[in-house]
């Protein structure tokens, strides 16, 4: 049963969304002016914001959305690390994964999905 103090929770959690929603959806309309590019990347916990981003693609202007796989603070040493591999050490053609997954394959079958 819905109480009214979960129903005024509710309700400050919703009206917090949407601000954020129009907010980030008018950060993305200038962009979008500014720059004419077709894709944004976005970073930062609030990338992970599936209804806002919805609403950035919807309204903003730009065709494709990017958010990488680890957005807020894990990522920036995994950016930083390679921004340094191209940059600084100079290997702008080394081969990056196209994917999260960094590591081995897993071969040890107890470990293999529905072992």
């Amino acid at each position: 049963m819905e109480t009214p103090e979960g129903k005024r929770f509710a309700d400050c959690a919703a009206s917090v969304q949407r601000v954020l929603e129009d907010t980030l959806v008018d950060i993305a309309c200038a962009l979008r002016r500014e720059t004419g590019l077709p894709d944004l990347c976005m970073g930062g916990g609030v990338a992970l914001n599936c209804v806002a981003n919805a609403r950035i693609l919807a309204e903003s202007g730009f065709e494709r959305l990017f958010v990488p796989p680890a957005p807020g603070d894990a990522g920036c040493a995994m950016g930083a690390a390679l921004y340094a591999d191209r940059i600084h050490f100079e290997n702008p053609d080394r081969m990056a994964p196209d994917h999260p997954f960094w590591d081995r394959r897993l071969t040890d079958p107890h470990c293999q999905a529905g072992a």
